[in-house]
């Protein structure tokens, strides 16, 4: 930061802030004029021992302007998000939050297309995905769609907690999901709106979806656009 004349030249080693001008000690500079006499400058810097020195130089006062300098207080770290303790046990734990959360990283997130009849004829020879009958798949889960499933699963607002239907459960979308630690399967059902989630093979939780329907159904076309069925759902 600098004060000087209209239409005098830039001295860029002229600034007001440091005994070394070369130095890069100071960031986040902002000035205010408090009225014609008076100027503040605020700003950021770094405070470890090798910039004390520097850091103590300013300049008080130029052409007739008294400079009032300001640090600004470093931003506290922002405090980790309290997850909802009715979600951890969705899910199965704070391993599969943190792998749900931010798909991103996952190394494996895939979809298919499941039948909702778990115990189908026994000449059925079909894959099976805890019990339902892979149709198609895996099919891999685009970056937009992560995002969307990040969002959808882990809000609190996604579910209806304290409502039971008595419809049965018959998924038509699985997604797997895994990462060097934990893996799962996400069982969606559109029929009641309701999915179940499996945390390394075993049932972790169950819970109707109603607020988000439109979100997962979006999903569910786009990850399926030629599969009739799923298209045809509203």
């Amino acid at each position: 930061a600098s004060l000087r004349k209209a239409g005098e030249k830039l001295d860029q080693r002229d600034g007001l802030l440091g005994k070394h001008k070369t130095w890069k000690a100071f960031t986040d500079i902002e000035v205010r004029w408090i009225d014609d006499e008076n100027l503040e400058v605020s700003y950021k810097q770094y405070d470890s021992p090798d910039y004390k020195e520097n850091n103590a130089v300013k300049v008080e006062s130029k052409h007739g302007i008294k400079i009032h300098y300001k640090v600004k207080k470093k931003a506290k770290k922002a405090e980790a998000t309290k997850i909802d303790k009715r979600i951890l046990t969705l899910l199965g734990g704070k391993s599969v939050y943190a792998l749900i959360a931010d798909l991103s990283k996952a190394k494996t997130c895939e979809a298919y297309r499941i039948g909702g009849y778990a115990h189908g004829a026994k000449e059925d020879k079909r894959k099976k995905l805890h019990g339902y009958p892979v149709i198609s798949g895996p099919t891999p889960v685009n970056d937009a769609s992560r995002v969307s499933l990040s969002k959808v699963i882990t809000t609190p607002n996604t579910y209806l907690w304290d409502v039971a239907k008595s419809c049965e459960f018959l998924p038509g979308v699985a997604l797997h999901l895994a990462d060097a630690n934990v893996q799962v399967d996400v069982l969606i059902c559109f029929s009641c709106d309701e999915l179940e989630i499996y945390t390394n093979g075993k049932l972790a939780g169950h819970e109707d979806f109603d607020p988000r329907r439109s979100d997962l159904l979006r999903v569910a076309k786009k990850l399926f656009p030629k599969d009739e069925k799923i298209q045809a759902l509203k």
